[in-house]
């Protein structure tokens, strides 16, 4: 989660599913554990991700 919002605090225009992937990919998740890290975030009508409170 803490790589995801980094992620997205640097403005790399990136899409909440493709830095979903590439955490996946870098932290070796199955699809189960994604599906619960993207539950974690709720994403506005702009795509864009917000950390839970």
């Amino acid at each position: 989660m803490a790589y995801i919002e980094e992620q997205g605090a640097n403005a790399t225009g990136k899409s909440l599913a493709a830095l979903l992937d590439e955490a996946g990919m870098r932290f070796n998740l199955t699809p189960l554990d994604t599906a619960a890290l993207e539950r974690l975030f709720d994403v506005d009508q702009s795509g864009a991700a917000t950390p839970p409170p």
